[in-house]
């Protein structure tokens, strides 16, 4: 194969080993490397515990303070926030000049941009008069809850993109609709399928064990979530099913719990950097987010044998098939949630079947190897 371009920059938008959209980011440089020869570099935003997955794999990298684009859509814009927000971008118009020098002395042919929520790759493409990708790997507003606080300048730069990747369905269709560029291409997503794969037996202990992976917002789901299983309470005892939290928690979420009477259900474990220990020990993982851009845990989750239930919505059902790979049920649906999780709770083995279904269908489908032949497709085209 001829490859046109051999030394590609990607842009972080964060540095963490908990981001799914860097660990995706560092596989997919990992494989473009090893199976095609593309020598990836990768510019960070901020000092983090991912740069040390990056000297692991030998993956050149460098770190200048950048920020995003993105405005909580909660807050209220005070002169004093935009005037903070005016500095952010001096900042980042800044890092690109740095960027940009970096991007010479390593003869850079190709940016490569690894998420809507940043767009200091842009400039830098700008300024060294080299083509770049844009690869969307969320929806903003609903993944990341904010909103655009520059819509010209992303309305301009997303349009002057010589691509747009996208890792779902459901992000391609909105990019489409959307986005005044007509060179958008799905190359979807991919985990660490031997990392996660495990030998198990599901459903082996005394009760069900659930779980929710992921920050806690409204439209994440988790609230419903505790509706579900408040339901649940009034049938079924603390015996028979708990359902643990992966993520750092909030005050309101803590108060809900403790207002439904369901610590004894509904179990916080915190921040967890390896999300991969806790699905295995777990049996089902609950997916109830809205609009998810693909939802990597979810993937994880199938890999490592877990049954998945999702709303069905976003990414998630580009992997969960209801009654085929995972079950599903409508979004922000509570009592439909809490139907789906008693079927599971009196009768498991029912769905033993799906979870291998769905195993079997994450390995055939999200491999690294597929994303990367995907995304060296596009670049031939650049």
């Amino acid at each position: 194969m001829n490859i046109r371009h051999k030394k590609v920059l990607f842009f972080s938008a964060d540095n963490s080993l908990g981001g799914g959209s860097f660990l995706s980011l560092v596989g997919l440089a990992k494989t473009l490397r090893n199976n095609y020869g593309i020598m990836p570099y990768i510019a960070l935003p901020c000092e983090g515990d991912g740069s040390v997955l990056l000297q692991e794999n030998h993956i050149p990298f460098i770190v200048v303070r950048s920020y995003g684009w993105g405005w909580p859509m909660q807050c209220k814009k005070t002169i004093r926030d935009l005037a903070y927000k005016m500095g952010e971008r001096r900042i980042t118009s800044a890092a690109a000049k740095t960027l940009a020098k970096y991007a010479k002395e390593n003869e850079i042919d190709l940016i490569h941009i690894n998420s809507s929520a940043v767009y200091v790759g842009a400039l830098v493409a700008k300024r060294i008069k080299v083509p770049y990708v844009w690869h969307f790997r969320e929806f903003l507003r609903e993944g990341l809850n904010q909103t655009y606080l520059w819509p010209i300048l992303t309305k301009r730069l997303f349009g002057r993109a010589s691509a747009i990747l996208t890792i779902s369905r459901a992000l391609n269709q909105f990019c489409l609709r959307t986005i005044n560029n007509k060179s958008v291409f799905m190359v979807g997503n991919a985990v660490d399928l031997e990392r996660n794969k495990v030998e198990r037996t599901l459903f082996a202990g005394s009760k069900i064990r659930f779980a929710m992976v992921g920050i806690i917002t409204r439209n994440k789901g988790h609230f419903d979530m505790l509706e579900a299983v408040s339901r649940l309470s009034q049938t079924y005892s603390p015996d028979s099913f708990e359902v643990l939290v992966v993520g750092e928690t909030n005050q309101a979420f803590n108060r809900e719990i403790k207002k439904r009477r369901l610590c004894d259900y509904v179990k916080p474990v915190g921040f967890q950097t390896c999300v991969k220990v806790i699905l295995r020990t777990v049996d089902v993982l609950l997916m109830c987010a809205v609009n998810e851009g693909f939802g990597r845990v979810t993937a994880e989750a199938m890999a490592a044998g877990c049954l998945v239930i999702g709303a069905e919505s976003g990414g998630t059902t580009d992997m969960v098939i209801d009654g085929r790979t995972g079950i599903l049920f409508p979004p922000h649906d509570p009592v439909i949630l809490a139907e789906k999780m008693e079927r599971i709770i009196t009768s498991p083995n029912e769905a033993i079947p799906l979870a291998k279904h769905g195993q079997t269908f994450i390995y055939n489908s999200f491999s690294y190897d597929r994303n990367a032949a995907a995304v060296v497709s596009v670049y031939d085209l650049i």
